[in-house]
C-alpha cells in the first residue's frame, strides 16, 4: 500500500508536467484560429514583410522631402504689363509648413480694373511648368493709381520639393466708368496692449455716390518692403452714404503665427451703390 502511494505522488506531478504544455498549447492555437492566424487567408511572415515592404514604397514623399525644402531658393517672377505692375513679393513656409506667396498688384494706369483673376505658374529646375492655379482677387475693382494686396498657399506639399520658380500674372479686364463715390483713410495710428497690436482709423465717403461692398485690406511689410501678412479691417457696415463716415479698427495678435514687420498700409475698396431713379 506504501508503494502504490507513493507511485500516486509520483505520477501526478509527472502528469501535471506533461498536460499542461498540452493545455498552453492548445490554447495558443485557438488564440491564434481566432484572430486568422493559421486559417487560409493569413499571411506568412515572409509575405507580411513583403507585403509592407510594398506598401512603403508606394507612399508619396515623406514629410523629410518637406522639412529638407529650402523655400529661399525659389525664384518669385512676374508677367507684368506696361499698365499692372506686381510688386513686393514674398515667399516663406509658414509654421504649419504650408508654402505661402504674398505680394501687391499695382495698377498704373487710369483705367480702373475688374475681374481680376491671379495666376500662379509652378516650375522646376529644368523650366518646366508642372502646376497652374488660379485665384480671384480679394477686390471686385482696382481703381487707376491703387493697389491690391494678394497671398496664395499652395497645398500641393509632395511637389515642393521640385519648386523653383514661381510666376504670377493677372488677367482682368478694363473698367471704363467712373466711380461717383471716394472713401479716403484717416490712420488715427496704433497702440500696443501685450502681444496685440490694434490700428484705428476713419473712412469717409467725399463722393456724391453711396457706396457699398466696402473693405479694408491692411497689408504689413517687413523692412525690405516685402508683404508679410494681410489682414482685413473690421467695419460695422459695409456702405457708406455721400458725405458719410465710420471708424474701423484691426487688432492682431503677435505670436508664432505672425511674421515680424516694420511697416502697414490701409487701402480701400468698393463699387457705387445703384441708386433708383425715384430716389434722386
Amino acid at each position: 500500500m506504501q508503494t502504490k502511494m507513493m507511485n500516486v505522488k509520483i505520477l501526478l506531478p509527472l502528469t501535471i508536467i506533461i498536460i499542461m504544455p498540452a493545455v498552453f498549447m492548445l490554447l495558443f492555437v485557438s488564440s491564434c484560429a481566432a484572430a486568422g492566424i493559421f486559417n487560409n487567408e493569413s499571411n506568412t511572415a515572409q509575405e507580411s514583410f513583403e507585403m509592407a515592404s510594398a506598401q512603403t514604397e508606394n507612399m508619396p514623399e515623406t514629410r523629410e522631402d518637406i522639412y529638407l525644402f529650402d523655400y529661399n531658393k525659389i525664384k518669385i517672377n512676374s508677367t507684368s504689363a506696361l499698365d499692372i505692375k506686381i510688386k513686393n513679393c514674398n515667399v516663406y513656409k509658414d509654421v504649419f509648413g504650408d508654402l505661402v506667396v504674398l505680394g501687391e498688384i499695382e495698377n498704373n494706369s487710369a483705367i480702373t480694373k475688374t475681374n481680376m483673376d491671379i495666376t500662379f505658374s509652378i516650375i522646376d529646375e529644368k523650366n518646366n511648368t508642372f502646376d497652374f492655379i488660379k485665384q480671384s482677387a480679394y477686390a471686385e475693382y482696382l481703381r487707376g493709381g491703387f493697389i491690391l494686396p494678394f497671398d496664395f498657399i499652395y497645398e500641393n506639399r509632395p511637389g515642393y520639393i521640385n519648386v523653383s520658380e514661381i510666376k504670377i500674372g493677372l488677367n482682368y479686364r478694363n473698367y471704363n466708368k467712373e466711380f461717383m463715390g471716394y472713401p479716403v483713410i484717416s490712420d488715427e495710428g496704433f497702440f500696443y496692449n501685450k502681444d496685440i497690436i490694434t490700428i484705428k482709423g476713419n473712412v469717409f465717403n467725399l463722393g456724391s455716390n453711396e457706396i457699398e461692398g466696402l473693405k479694408l485690406l491692411c497689408t504689413f511689410y517687413d523692412k525690405k518692403n516685402k508683404v508679410v501678412f494681410i489682414r482685413e479691417c473690421y467695419l460695422e457696415a459695409d456702405s457708406l452714404k455721400a458725405r458719410e463716415g465710420q471708424d474701423f479698427e484691426i487688432s492682431v495678435l503677435l505670436d508664432d503665427y505672425v511674421k515680424d514687420f516694420t511697416s502697414y498700409s490701409i487701402e480701400v475698396f468698393f463699387r457705387d451703390a445703384v441708386i433708383a431713379k425715384n430716389q434722386v
